[in-house]
């Protein structure tokens, strides 16, 4: 972190369909020509999904949890559900450091070997139980520094020419444990269960809020040396991610990923999109970790329009097709600053909330490319102002197609490469005037699909064999 009136055409299901698709009715009519010829490879692999996400850190979940309970659960339904809104299904949480960011001000381990657990009301805790209600198993949490009394400047930020904004290194062991103890606690206390902890937010940013600078090199051999063997001594489930650098790139990972002892221990490699080539984090992919976006925002000012909204899409896209990324997040899930685009969804006041666009692009991916999908091989940018990627299902044969629209005319799309079995690809619109629209069933014949793409939208085809 870096700190309508809706065009009305009344036209029948059926009508629709029958301008989808050239033949009906046992005729063969004139095939239309496409503007845009794409293909999907259905048994090429690629990566497999784990999800889409976002935070409620630095007090955003608490803003939330003021809500009054109708209007908090329309905005928990728009975030969690995979049939009222956007379906996320990753959460990312900041490790209460005691700097006041969350809960009562206090850390786990204010002291030296001195335990308090007495953190609650964290509102974090009751953003995780409340997605956990929504299915969302993915729980990943991120110290942004560790207790102040185990740095070398005994305080939680730095800053400018601060040089000291370090953790010590006679307390590796000491942190190693209270990162295992954050997450054997938060399940034996709060029953919430953290499934992902990275080591430190963005070590290469010296900041005047909570942060501490760490080296590639130190990284290696903490976690080799004293993180990997903690959490292995104390039986810790969650999965270590690394290194989280502000931009998007490995450079931090380098040393642990090549060293055999300390690469064992870690599961994930990710990074922030603030800066850097979207481009594939090849060691670690060699070294077969998975691959995360963990946080992303532009920081301008707040643009809830489609324009803003195909932006993020295309963004994602990317990730996903490019640096071939598993997980991909947001910044916050719910913003009370309501001057930036920091949030999915802005907060007015104490009761009022803006759904931006780019809570319901993110939508195209999220509510339909479900954790377990694999990538499957496609055309990525089949035509100026066209990007696409597609995801099967390997155990039901359910399958999503993203096609983004940046154009602003309509276009006509064709798209082969569906396996024999498809009948029926159901289109889901997001445009200036629709959000996550159903619209009527495309026939699929001999696993080809035509349909008109709305200008400037985002629209998810999905079906399975066999429908």
């Amino acid at each position: 972190m870096h700190q309508t009136k809706r065009n009305m055409v009344v036209v029948s299901a059926a009508a629709l369909v029958f301008l989808a698709e050239p033949a009906v009715f046992g005729q063969k009519a004139p095939t239309p020509k496409a503007q845009v010829n794409a293909s999907i490879s259905w048994n090429v692999k690629k990566q497999v999904i784990v999800g889409f996400g976002a935070s409620g850190a630095f007090g955003q979940a608490a803003l939330l949890e003021s809500f009054a309970p109708p209007t908090r659960t329309k905005i928990l339904n728009l975030l969690f559900s995979p049939k009222q809104g956007i379906g996320l299904t990753v959460v990312r949480s900041l490790v209460n450091d005691g700097s006041g960011a969350e809960g009562n001000g206090q850390t786990i381990e204010p002291s030296p070997g001195t335990w308090n657990w007495s953190i609650l009301p964290d509102s974090q805790i009751w953003l995780m139980r409340q997605a956990a209600k929504y299915g969302v198993k993915t729980l990943m949490a991120t110290p942004w520094s560790p207790p102040a009394w185990m740095k070398a400047n005994n305080a939680l930020a730095g800053g400018t020419g601060q040089t000291n904004n370090t953790l010590l290194p006679q307390y590796y062991h000491a942190y190693a444990v209270y990162l295992a103890n954050y997450v054997n606690g938060y399940f034996s206390h709060f029953h919430v269960r953290i499934t992902d902890i990275s080591v430190q937010n963005e070590p290469d940013q010296n900041q005047t809020y909570d942060s501490a600078i760490w080296t590639p090199a130190e990284f290696n051999t903490f976690i080799k040396n004293d993180l990997g063997p903690v959490f292995a001594q104390k039986r810790v489930k969650a999965k270590i991610i690394m290194p989280e650098q502000s931009f998007w790139g490995e450079q931090y990972a380098l040393p642990t990923l090549r060293d055999k002892a300390a690469s064992k221990y870690v599961s994930i490699v990710a990074a922030h999109g603030y800066g850097g080539t979207i481009a594939p984090l090849s060691v670690a992919q060699k070294e077969g970790k998975q691959i995360w976006e963990t946080e992303y925002s532009t920081f301008t000012p707040e643009d809830p329009s489609m324009t803003n909204g195909i932006s993020v899409a295309q963004t994602v896209n990317q990730y996903l097709t490019v640096a071939n990324v598993s997980v991909w997040n947001y910044w916050w899930l719910v913003n009370g600053q309501t001057n930036d685009n920091e949030g999915l969804i802005n907060l007015m006041g104490t009761s009022g909330y803006v759904a931006n666009k780019r809570l319901y692009t993110l939508g195209n991916f999220s509510r339909f490319i479900r954790p377990g999908y694999v990538r499957v091989g496609s055309s990525v940018h089949p035509a100026p102002g066209i990007s696409m990627s597609a995801y099967k299902d390997t155990k039901t044969g359910q399958f999503a197609v993203v096609v983004i629209n940046a154009n602003h005319a309509p276009r006509t799309y064709a798209l082969a490469g569906l396996p024999q079995g498809v009948r029926v690809a159901t289109p889901f619109v997001t445009s200036a005037s629709q959000n996550l629209a159903k619209g009527p069933g495309r026939v699929v014949t001999s696993g080809r699909l035509w349909a008109k793409l709305s200008p400037m939208s985002v629209t998810t085809f999905v079906g399975r064999i066999g429908n």
